[in-house]
């Protein structure tokens, strides 16, 4: 999937990546392969530099705000935030120091779990042929 989210910010600042994003799933865990095709100063490019591997590990919050302040006030703060075209929040704080990885923070509701629902039933449905998949609305599309 290729996207270039208007309403994304990078400590503060607002920024427009052109990032790809490949998504497979393995039972309950969701592997995100993310590939930044700009020098645009991002989570997805500062952040990794350093350290290389793992970038991040996610997590649902009902609340995001109390999840927001919950970070902040333990030391964590907010490095990226993206406000998706349905509203919905996705925060990326700066859990290193404690954890080892940036912690990634989604706002949960019923259409989230149903997209991410979506890509669990393509993965395990798949036959071994044509691993590369387009998601749409109505499921998913072999790119020509």
């Amino acid at each position: 999937m290729r996207s270039r989210n208007p309403d994304m910010t990078y400590r503060g600042v607002k920024v427009e990546p052109d990032v790809t994003l490949a998504v497979a799933q393995m039972g309950p865990v969701q592997i995100e392969l993310i590939e930044q095709r700009c020098d645009t100063p991002t989570i997805y490019t500062r952040e990794l530099k350093a350290k290389g591997g793992v970038h991040h590990m996610c997590t649902f919050a009902v609340d995001y705000d109390a999840a927001l302040a919950h970070y902040e006030s333990n030391n964590c703060p907010l490095v990226s935030e993206i406000r998706m075209s349905d509203g919905n929040r996705v925060g990326y704080f700066d859990t290193r120091e404690t954890l080892g990885v940036i912690t990634e923070v989604c706002e949960e509701n019923a259409g989230l779990r149903a997209a991410l629902a979506k890509v669990a039933a393509t993965c395990a449905a798949w036959d071994g042929t044509d691993p590369v998949r387009i998601l749409t609305r109505d499921g998913y599309k072999v790119p020509a």
